[in-house]
């Protein structure tokens, strides 16, 4: 389930939406075409390729004609203290920043974090989704990204984020559901453990409402609802890791309290989303 505990820890989640500039010149259409339309125009495709029901206005598009939206991390990081001893430090951080908002700045300053930090990644489908996402993305848009990419001949000589059964990218969904009608999602799973999910603090919300968001100008509430994900996902891997045996039920408490505090000092600096957040987490916890 869980092999260890790395010094530094990412739970991550990423956000995307159909990308227009591919739709267009996939489906060629005029390049003046409005972006409602495209993506209206990339679903009709997709359904029409995938046979989907008319109840299935939506489909899943491929990865890599999607831009990314938004990526947020909570970063676990044990850190030395005085007389040899250590402390745990937490952060929520997320882009876009107000200075960053093209997809290939997005992607370039995750990669250079994830080289810098050589973090553990902890996800939710991670292996299915968010990590192909980065990878397609990149490749699409050119970039370079040697850390996130490099394989390693042996395990003790570095991260291997794509070796599906090491232990560097954590994949929760895989952990505890596997695939098949059998595997709960990530809301299952909050839900039933008492774990706020699926929020943007104005309300609920789920990955099919992105696009709406995104249509509307509204990014700044799918960055809200990405690190509310990203909350919600490391919650559950303290779960999964007080499962696994690797927190005690003190030491799992303690772990949860560092999650209260981070989300108190947030919602003081005007992160509202986050304020609600650790109010529906109490009140699910009652």
């Amino acid at each position: 389930m869980i092999r260890t505990i790395a010094p530094t820890v990412w739970a991550f989640d990423c956000e995307w939406v159909p990308d227009a500039d591919a739709g267009r010149r996939l489906l060629a259409l005029d390049p003046d075409t409005p972006e409602p339309d495209v993506f209206e125009a990339m679903w009709a495709a997709a359904r029409a390729r995938a046979g989907a029901p008319p109840d299935a206005p939506r489909p899943f598009l491929k990865l890599a004609h999607c831009r990314l939206a938004s990526v947020a991390v909570v970063e676990r990081r044990v850190c030395a203290s005085g007389s040899a001893g250590s402390e745990v430090v937490l952060r929520l951080c997320s882009l876009p920043r107000e200075e960053i908002d093209t997809e290939a700045d997005i992607l370039t300053a995750f990669f250079d974090g994830l080289e810098r930090r050589r973090p553990q990644l902890v996800g939710f489908n991670s292996h299915g989704a968010d990590l192909p996402i980065l990878a397609q993305r990149g490749l699409v848009l050119g970039l370079a990204a040697p850390g996130f990419c490099r394989r390693p001949d042996r395990p003790w000589e570095g991260p291997d984020y794509f070796h599906p059964h090491n232990a560097w990218n954590v994949d929760l969904m895989r952990a505890v559901g596997g695939r098949g009608a059998a595997c709960p999602s990530l809301q299952d799973l909050a839900v039933l453990s008492g774990i706020p999910a699926k929020t943007h603090g104005d309300g609920p919300c789920s990955g099919g409402d992105v696009a709406d968001l995104w249509l509307a100008g509204r990014r700044e509430a799918i960055r809200r609802y990405n690190e509310c994900d990203a909350v919600t996902t490391y919650l559950l891997w303290l779960r999964t890791a007080r499962f696994a045996g690797f927190f005690s039920a003190t030491e799992h408490t303690e772990e949860e309290g560092r999650v209260e505090a981070l989300l108190e000092r947030h919602a003081e600096r005007g992160d509202d989303h986050l304020g609600a957040f650790l109010e529906r987490w109490r009140c699910l916890a009652v």
